[in-house]
């Protein structure tokens, strides 16, 4: 990556370049974009794994996402199109080393004794794969010339699914300021352009952040006295349609300054 005045110019290993007046870091959590800037992240190792996978079942899901806590981690249901969902099991590194270590019918087995009978007969729909959770954010999400997005920019607990909603803000909220920046007649990769685009996303990001730690600390635990408060928590929201409602909206990305591309735009 090389960068000029006036755009930034991209050497691939096979000897073909590329050029743009904008580079978008989004290539994941060991960002080589990211790293080319210098940018260090600040973080902590959780001590979860989380496996994913894919499962097909008899029964179908009624397009219903399902979540569950427990002190070792959270395990969820995600519906896929059929009668397929995609999982994601949260453990101990200990317990994710065994069921890695599981031939395929024994990981079933186990599989449906956790998930239960209400999708009936449980199978394994491709590999399983296992990765170490561990919050990191970048201690800057732009450069000269560069925006990042997605994990490249941030990683959080997998709680409610917040991350993935974090990197589609980061992707609209960048689109409006390139566009904007474009009608106005505005150099898109210029400093002032990128510092909107981080001004943008700096609140969400740290408050997203700092909720999904309250919440795993909340949840992710055996503590009598937490598990007593949650369920006193969870019965109030329960009845208070409001508060269902905007907690809904929180969990879907639709709060606050919400960009357009998020709003249908």
């Amino acid at each position: 990556i090389t960068r000029f005045p006036g755009h930034v110019e991209l050497k691939f290993a096979g000897g073909n370049t590329a050029r743009a007046p904008l580079l978008i870091g989004a290539d994941g959590r060991n960002s080589f974009v990211r790293q080319d800037l210098g940018i260090a992240v600040d973080g902590h190792d959780d001590q979860q794994v989380a496996l994913t996978f894919s499962m097909a079942h008899e029964l179908p899901h009624g397009l219903r996402a399902e979540e569950h806590f427990s002190s070792t981690g959270v395990f969820a249901l995600l519906p896929l199109p059929g009668n397929r969902s995609s999982v994601v099991w949260g453990t101990s590194p200990a317990e994710a080393a065994e069921l890695m270590a599981m031939d395929d019918r024994v990981f079933e087995d186990t599989l449906n004794a956790r998930v239960g009978s209400h999708l009936g007969r449980i199978t394994l729909d491709g590999k399983r794969q296992a990765y170490p959770l561990k919050r990191q954010v970048a201690r800057a999400i732009t450069g000269p010339r560069t925006a990042l997005v997605g994990d490249a920019a941030h990683i959080i607990h997998p709680l409610a699914g917040l991350g993935l909603n974090l990197g589609f803000k980061d992707v609209a909220a960048l689109a409006d300021c390139v566009s904007e920046a474009l009608l106005r007649g505005e150099d898109h990769g210029s400093e002032s352009v990128l510092e909107r685009y981080a001004r943008w996303r700096r609140f969400d990001i740290a408050s997203t952040i700092a909720a999904m730690e309250g919440l795993n600390a909340l949840f992710v635990n055996d503590w009598p006295f937490l598990a007593a408060v949650r369920q006193t928590g969870l019965r109030l929201v329960d009845k208070m349609p409001a508060v269902k409602s905007a907690l809904m909206e929180e969990a879907a990305g639709m709060s606050g300054n919400v960009p357009r591309l998020m709003r249908g735009m």
